[in-house]
């Protein structure tokens, strides 16, 4: 039974990666991928990226205002 699960929880993963990719500035396609073939192991790396990407682009005193 929780093999007919996998490829729905793969496909879930691709897609909830591949909206926060863009939400984040990265690239979707390489980030829906990652979420594909590792799933939840992957939300690390891609939370890494993001702020690495905006560390770079604004800098160490840039603000950065959720709302």
């Amino acid at each position: 039974m929780p093999f007919l699960l996998l490829p729905f929880i793969s496909l879930s993963f691709a897609f909830l990666f591949y909206v926060d990719a863009i939400k984040g500035g990265l690239e979707p396609k390489q980030w829906a991928l990652a979420g594909l073939l590792l799933g939840p192991i992957a939300w690390p790396l891609l939370q890494v990226k993001k702020q690495i990407w905006f560390r770079q682009v604004c800098g160490y005193s840039g603000v950065w205002l959720k709302a």
